[in-house]
């Protein structure tokens, strides 16, 4: 491997990545494991005319499957290619963003290998601590990120956000510990966004660096936040039938790569177990203090049981 192409060295999943593009990602240490190195190199890449799916319902995001692996399309980003579970050949759009290219080696390309390696792979975001390790999930502007970085602030440190992978155990292994925020939630956890332009993420966050855990953690509890039109905040345990389907609906599945039987199994042995919350918070008004005081609440009855 030649000097040129190691200037860039990360660790994350699990993998010991050697890329020749600037990712948002932590740097390999000295614990890194090395048994899953992964190459992200700058080549040419042809793709079809037409690929036959989309990313998320993303026409924008196509991607298919080809005789020596997975061909990805991302109109004005990239052409990629994923061989294996190790390497991805990446082809940039003449005038694609550096910032927009990271985004979308780490929020696709690398989730990707973490589905060939059959992984169960849900949206939110994870911090650990003295009470346990929590996953916080929901829809787009549901507030996970935001809770996660509220927690880091009560001592809690960051496990992954965006992609929660979950291996046999359950555990949840470190991924992208860099929490996305929406700006008023930036102001109000960090400071002020007109003086932090160099870590907006190039679409609609500011990435921020907090206190980080670069260890799998036992999983101890996840809750599902969502946002409703009461004034009041509504918190419940859900079991059973409504425990799958609200998991289910914040699994990270793409046709053609996934099998739903073989998810559906990982779920039943790794998620089954795991007590389940969901926090139904007042869509306006400033709730996440209480938010956050309920789940205390909740990590310190795990601590304490």
């Amino acid at each position: 491997m030649s000097p040129e192409f190691d200037k860039y060295h990360y660790s994350a999943f699990g993998m010991d990545i050697h890329s020749e593009f600037k990712l948002t990602l932590p740097p390999a240490n000295a614990t890194t494991p090395k048994d899953w190195p992964v190459e992200i190199l700058h080549a040419s890449v042809t793709i079809p005319s037409s690929l036959p799916y989309s990313f998320n319902n993303n026409e924008g995001i196509k991607y298919g499957r080809a005789d020596d692996g997975i061909l990805i399309n991302i109109e004005t980003i990239a052409r990629m290619a994923i061989r294996g579970n190790t390497t991805i050949l990446c082809d940039p759009y003449p005038g694609s963003s550096e910032k927009m290219l990271s985004i979308c080696i780490v929020g696709i390309a690398l989730v990707i290998l973490l589905k060939q390696r059959k992984l169960f792979l849900l949206h939110g975001s994870a911090v650990t601590g003295m009470h346990g390790t929590f996953a916080f999930i929901g829809n787009r502007g549901a507030g996970k990120s935001t809770t996660a970085a509220a927690l880091a602030h009560h001592g809690y440190k960051v496990l992954c956000d965006d992609i929660i992978p979950i291996v046999p155990g359950p555990l949840i292994m470190p991924g992208v510990p860099f929490v996305n925020l929406l700006p008023d939630a930036y102001e109000r956890l960090i400071g002020n966004p007109d003086d932090a332009q160099g870590s907006f993420n190039g679409v609609d966050k500011f990435s921020v660096q907090l206190p980080a855990s670069t260890h799998q953690e036992p999983l101890t509890a996840i809750f599902i936040l969502e946002k409703q039109q009461n004034t009041t905040l509504e918190i419940q345990q859900i079991k059973g039938a409504a425990k799958i389907q609200a998991l289910f609906n914040n699994a990270i599945m793409y046709e053609d790569i996934d099998d739903p039987v073989q998810q559906f199994s990982l779920f039943t042995e790794q998620l089954s177990g795991v007590a389940t919350y969901q926090i139904r918070r007042p869509e306006s008004g400033h709730s996440l203090d209480e938010v956050v005081t309920e789940i205390l609440k909740i990590c310190q009855h795990f601590a304490q049981a």
